[in-house]
C-alpha cells in the first residue's frame, strides 16, 4: 500500500495473500494492521515455474495493479477496515528474465 497522506510517506506497508486471496497488512512487517490514511493498493501476483536456474516467472494478474499510478485501487483505513478488490480475470505472462 501506498500512502497519499505526504506526512505518512515512510511508512512500509505490505501483505501476502493466503489461498482465498485474502490479505492480512503489516507495518514494516512487523505490526499487524496499517495506520489510518488513504493508500493506493498495488498488487503483484507471480508464478515461478521449472528447474533451478532455468526458471521463467510469470505475472498472474494485469501489471497495472502493480503501480500506485496505473492502479485503480484505492483504500481508506479507519479503524478496523475490510475492503474487496477484483483484480479481473488470471492471466500467465511470462516476464522478460
Amino acid at each position: 500500500m501506498v500512502p497519499q497522506d505526504e506526512n505518512q510517506k515512510d511508512w512500509g506497508i505490505s501483505s501476502i495473500t493466503n489461498a482465498e486471496g485474502i490479505a492480512q497488512f503489516y507495518t514494516y512487517g512487523k505490526w499487524k494492521g496499517a495506520p489510518e490514511g488513504i493508500f493506493k493498493v498495488t498488487v503483484i501476483k507471480h508464478l515461478v515455474e521449472g528447474p533451478e536456474n532455468k526458471e521463467i516467472t510469470y505475472t498472474l494478474i494485469d501489471e497495472k495493479f502493480a503501480e500506485p499510478k496505473t492502479t485503480p485501487f484505492e483504500l481508506e483505513v479507519k479503524g478496523k477496515t475490510v475492503q474487496t478488490f477484483d483484480a479481473g480475470i488470471a492471466i500467465k505472462k511470462k516476464i522478460p528474465n
